[in-house]
């Protein structure tokens, strides 16, 4: 998942036939934030002085990503805390919202989705509040409440089996990028698809692999 993300921050930054302004998040940000829940509960200071999280969102630990500061969506792959199923959450900030696109609404429901994402909820908002993008950002027409407001799409294509989740994020990652989510057919080869992805990687596993040999300092004999 995290490489398939990493193309596609890729593509974000490249494709000048992209308009939407976005970055992205990873596997290991929506991890920290399910691992802290517990002490967050307990105290709400605790995410804020988390330099690993706080870097994260200044886009300084990911690999080609962007502060959100300088973004208008931030995409997330996210692992609800009561499925293991990936789904794909789009942050507004502006907007003070998170889109969720769920890729099995009738195995799990609108009332699953929001128990399971109740802590990305809070935590995001908490941070958001605390490095003060609602202030510089924030659509002039919301509320002052600091929390995010979750939108669940109804109307988008969904897997018919239970392991498909995967692509289906990167898939709707990849019209949302387009801004073009409601042109993504009902059905679409899977294993095309994830064939794509395999060439996407093994083109990024040698572009890494280049630069980290230009980068090798040359020993003057």
């Amino acid at each position: 998942m995290d490489m398939c993300f990493y193309c596609i921050r890729q593509l974000a930054s490249n494709d000048k036939n992209i308009k939407v302004i976005a970055t992205t998040t990873d596997t290991l940000f929506q991890a920290k934030l399910k691992n802290m829940y517990h002490k967050f509960k307990q105290d709400l200071e605790v995410i804020v002085t988390d330099e690993r999280l706080i870097d994260d969102i200044t886009g300084a630990r990911i690999p080609l990503t962007k502060p959100w500061a300088e973004v208008d969506l931030v995409f997330m792959p996210i692992l609800p805390t009561n499925k293991a199923h990936w789904m794909f959450a789009v942050l507004d900030i502006k907007k003070q919202t998170l889109l969720l696109l769920n890729s099995v609404r009738k195995t799990y429901n609108g009332i699953k989705v929001l128990i399971g994402i109740d802590p990305f909820v809070k935590m995001i908002s908490h941070l958001i509040d605390h490095i003060e993008i609602w202030r510089k950002d924030s659509d002039p027409s919301t509320d002052d409440s600091k929390e995010l407001k979750v939108v669940l799409n109804s109307s988008i294509p969904q897997q018919n089996n239970g392991h498909n989740s995967g692509i289906y994020v990167i898939k709707y990652v990849e019209y949302m990028l387009h801004d073009d989510l409601g042109s993504m057919p009902v059905k679409f080869d899977t294993a095309g698809a994830r064939l794509d992805l395999h060439h996407c990687y093994s083109s990024t596993v040698k572009s890494v692999q280049r630069e980290r040999r230009c980068c090798q300092p040359v020993e003057i004999v």
